[in-house]
């Protein structure tokens, strides 16, 4: 066994039934452990695929982690929706491989954020026509969680600058590079969406060959965006970076994206001198709905369990200061499909 199926199955045998900020903390390890080593076997997967070889294997190794992920989903979503028991299957094994919990952390890893924004979108009336593709590694809880909600079947899709493999295939049909086909079957609705948008760059490339292969049904969308590099941009405090634009995207959130470096910095923070700590705190203060009471009251949404996290006082100059350049409306007004 790989040593993060050796921790998540350590980690199931610690957990309750009951709603509790321990179980919360559990259930999160545990499925790092498990978005991790799906999208390992889903990398893997596709790799064979391309190459022409034999993917048995590979994919009941991918399915087998895939139950992982999406129990402990359903478990994360119980805590965060306060109610009923946590039911774990003793049966749900991760499997083995060379994966080890050093990988860099997955970008979305608030899932609180997430869950909120999930429960921001309107329900579509038929759902078994609607597919989720999300791209690369960041995204990697965003198909379980509408699927646990909404019942939506996603795909992942293998296209993201950050994964060595995927940087490798960008010459590869698209239809190669997911993990199911059923976002060209005929009549399909496909919801596009990333952990977060820099300069949309992604997610605008992966439409563009989604459009290519046949589909023609695609709303585009993140869960959060980087504001901060949009504000910096539009009024040139920024030269060197592109930024995107809200005119391609169909789902908008006020949820700023802190950037791949905010563990890093995070850590350096705490070593350096107080000025510096004051200096980094007031950088995130800068950014539109950073925190959670602030996503709570854009989003019109009900606080989350007092046990998962208590939120910190609301920032409004901020979320004034950025509104010039982006029309802040709660999701719940956005209609999905």
């Amino acid at each position: 066994m790989s040593e993060l199926a050796i921790c998540r199955e350590e980690l199931q045998h610690l957990l309750t039934r009951e709603c509790s900020k321990r179980n919360f903390v559990i259930l999160e390890n545990m499925l790092n452990c498990s978005g991790k080593v799906y999208f390992k076997n889903f990398e893997k997967y596709i790799k064979y695929k391309v190459q022409g070889k034999d993917t048995r294997n590979q994919l009941i190794q991918l399915i087998q982690a895939q139950k992982c992920l999406e129990e402990d989903i359903r478990n994360i979503l119980i805590l965060l929706q306060g109610n009923n028991c946590i039911e774990v299957d003793l049966g749900n094994r991760l499997p083995g491989g060379d994966e080890n919990s050093e990988q860099r952390p997955i970008e979305m890893d608030n899932k609180a954020i997430l869950y909120m924004f999930a429960k921001s979108l309107s329900q579509a009336k038929d759902p078994d026509k609607v597919e989720v593709v999300t791209p690369g590694y960041g995204g990697i809880y965003i198909g379980p969680m509408l699927k646990a909600m909404y019942g939506y079947d996603y795909t992942n899709l293998l296209k993201s600058k950050y994964v060595e493999e995927a940087t490798k295939l960008d010459h590869v049909d698209v239809r190669e590079l997911t993990s199911s086909q059923r976002p060209f079957e005929e009549g399909k609705k496909v919801l596009l969406l990333d952990d977060n948008v820099g300069t949309g760059a992604t997610l605008k490339e992966t439409k563009e060959a989604l459009v290519n292969a046949g589909i023609r049904n695609i709303k585009m969308g993140a869960v959060q965006f980087n504001w901060r590099n949009y504000y910096r941009v539009s009024v040139g405090e920024k030269k060197d970076i592109d930024r995107f634009e809200t005119s391609d995207f169909d789902i908008i959130t006020p949820i700023n994206y802190a950037g791949h470096k905010l563990y890093r910095n995070a850590k350096n923070l705490l070593l350096s001198s107080g000025d510096k700590v004051l200096k980094g705190l007031f950088s995130f203060i800068a950014a539109p709905a950073l925190f959670v009471s602030e996503i709570i009251s854009v989003f019109s949404l009900q606080p989350i369990p007092s046990y998962i996290m208590s939120p910190p006082p609301m920032n409004r100059i901020a979320i004034k200061k950025y509104s010039i350049f982006f029309k802040l409306s709660p999701l719940t007004d956005i209609i999905i499909i």
